[in-house]
């Protein structure tokens, strides 16, 4: 039950990292869009960016086309197992791959064959601290 509790929540935290910009970042865009000039090329660029956020966000999709290298960085507390927290990560990757969270860009490193879940040798990186 546990497992499955873990693995739920770090498939929600993928799909909010790779689908929705915080707001931080959508407010600055918005920002640099007003000061830039009516119709100029940055203009449409800035625009271009706010509406692939709004459309990423709203339909659970990756909001760019390279989904980058997926790091995780674990503060473990005494006693955790570790294999267990990877296994349930990598099992999370793999879901959130299937439901489109995570565009398919995992290439094994030594033969070029792709990963088609996102899940292979040293992938997803984790770091335990």
């Amino acid at each position: 039950m546990r497992t499955q509790y873990l693995e739920k929540n770090i498939l929600d935290l993928i799909r909010r990292t790779s689908t929705s910009l915080p707001t931080d970042v959508v407010n600055g865009l918005k920002r640099a869009r007003r000061l830039e000039v009516a119709g100029s090329s940055a203009q449409w660029a800035i625009d271009a960016m706010l509406a692939n956020a709004e459309l990423a966000n709203r339909e659970d999709r990756p909001l760019c086309s390279d989904s980058g290298t997926l790091i995780f960085y674990c503060r473990v507390p005494l006693g955790l197992d570790t294999n267990a927290l990877t296994a349930s990560i990598r099992t999370a990757v793999t879901r959130a791959t299937r439901c489109g969270y995570l565009r398919q860009n995992t290439v094994d490193a030594i033969t070029g064959a792709k990963c088609s879940t996102n899940v292979g040798p040293s992938s997803p990186v984790i770091y335990y601290q």
